[in-house]
This record gives C-alpha cells, structure tokens and sequence, in this order.
C-alpha cells in the first residue's frame, strides 16, 4: 500500500457513504402505512353561517363516484 492514510480514508468514505444511502431510503421511501406529503394550514378564524343545500350537491351530468 502506498498510501494508508488515503486508503484509509477512501475506506471510511465509502462506508459512510453507505450509510447515508440506507439511511435516506429508509426515511424517504413512501410506505402504505404513512403519508407521502403532509400538509399543515395554521386557522386564523372561524365563523359559522349558512349555506343553500344545493352548493353541496353534484351538479347536473357528473356522477359521484366511490374515490377509495
């Protein structure tokens, strides 16, 4: 070996390298359990007041369809 300082070095590198790959897979890939994205809204007030029954209702030609 010529250089073992630098063998060294490019040994542990490598190994970190790994490291940090398995680690950014484990904590980056989607699984079923948890959500891909997370949105957080801060509610800076509320109110309460009424709405005509019709705005919640599916307008004429589209059909509702089951989204799960």
């Amino acid at each position: 070996v010529n250089d073992p300082v630098g063998s060294l070095g490019s040994m542990a590198s490598g190994f970190l390298s790994g490291i940090a790959k398995k680690e950014v897979e484990k904590r980056f890939t989607p699984t079923a359990d948890k959500p891909v994205l997370t949105y957080i809204q801060n509610v800076k007030s509320i109110g309460i007041e009424g709405r005509h029954d019709s705005l919640f209702n599916v307008p004429h030609g589209y059909k509702l369809q089951d989204r799960r």
